[in-house]
């Protein structure tokens, strides 16, 4: 199981919407309160420290363009979960609307690491 954390801003390279720390970065100019602000920050420290770089964000499927992957924490990663869902719990708090999506079978895998996959949307039928 996979589990992902996604805004409502669709991207259409990546056929998917925006990230939590795409969202999370978005704060910056928000009505939130200090300890909001305060919080979103060190979680998002927390995840700088802590949480990989994925190598690999995209997939080349011609000689043109690029396809962006969608990033997923591994269910087993229950630190990271839980800390993705205080984030996601803090950002919906402020008014930046953020779901949490799971899935079995997120898409093609192009990196991943023990807490995190990077995978390319399949296309709907």
């Amino acid at each position: 199981m996979f589990i992902r954390y996604q805004g409502i801003s669709y991207d259409d390279c990546s056929r998917g919407y925006i990230g939590l720390f795409q969202s999370a970065g978005s704060v910056g100019n928000s009505d939130a309160q200090s300890w909001q602000l305060s919080e979103i920050r060190r979680e998002c420290a927390w995840f700088n420290e802590h949480l990989g770089f994925p190598r690999r964000l995209y997939y080349r499927p011609y000689s043109k363009g690029e396809i962006s992957g969608l990033c997923w924490f591994r269910a087993t990663a229950s630190e990271y979960v839980a800390r993705a869902r205080y984030l996601a719990w803090l950002l919906n708090d402020i008014g930046v609307f953020i779901e949490e999506q799971k899935s079995l079978t997120p898409g093609r895998v192009v990196w991943q690491d023990d807490h995190q996959i990077v995978a390319i949307k399949r296309l709907e039928s």
